[in-house]
């Protein structure tokens, strides 16, 4: 799996989060695969890209959750 690939998969995945979340993370991965050096090193660190995604949304959920009531969007 290529970069290109890799990021078509996670922002699939990660569409129902808001478009900022979406290129957060798009940012990261690509930063992640240029320092990497190779596709296969960036893949092999960073793991399964649906796997991946749904970190991200977790992590975006629980954030939600630990803001006061008056700041969440939800």
């Amino acid at each position: 799996m290529n970069k290109q690939e890799y990021i078509e998969i996670i922002k699939r995945r990660l569409a129902v989060l808001p478009q900022e979340e979406i290129d957060e993370a798009v940012l990261y991965v690509s930063e992640y695969f240029e320092d990497a050096g190779n596709d296969e090193k960036a893949v092999q660190a960073l793991g399964n890209p649906n796997e991946f995604a749904d970190r991200i949304k977790d992590e975006y959920i629980i954030g939600i959750r630990e803001k006061p009531k008056e700041y969440q969007r939800y």
